[in-house]
C-alpha cells in the first residue's frame, strides 16, 4: 500500500482523493482528503461492502459534477454573467 501524502497526480502535484478504508472486517467508509491529505469530508454511515462504499462516491461525483454553488439566500454564484465585479 502507498503512503497517500506519496500520491501525485500526472503533474506532480497532489490531488483531492477519495479513499475508502475498512473500519473493520465488515465496514467500510469512505473519506475525502484534500491535497496536504486533511480530512473534508467523510461517509455519513458504514457500508458491509466495499463496492457498495465506491458506488457512493461514484453517484457523489456524479451529482457534484452538475451542482451549482449558491449563495446563503439563494443566488447563483458560478454563472459567469451573474458575478459582479468588485
Amino acid at each position: 500500500m502507498v503512503p497517500a501524502r506519496s500520491r501525485r497526480n500526472e503533474r506532480g502535484a497532489q490531488a483531492v482523493r477519495f479513499v475508502v478504508i475498512p473500519e473493520s472486517k465488515t465496514c467500510w467508509i469512505w473519506e475525502l482528503r484534500s491535497a496536504q491529505d486533511f480530512l473534508v469530508l467523510r461517509s455519513p454511515a458504514s457500508f458491509t461492502a466495499k463496492f457498495q462504499a465506491v458506488a457512493q462516491i461514484e453517484a457523489l461525483k456524479r451529482a457534484i459534477h452538475v451542482a451549482g454553488v449558491y449563495d446563503l439566500v439563494g443566488a447563483r454564484v458560478d454563472q459567469p454573467e451573474q458575478r459582479i465585479a468588485s
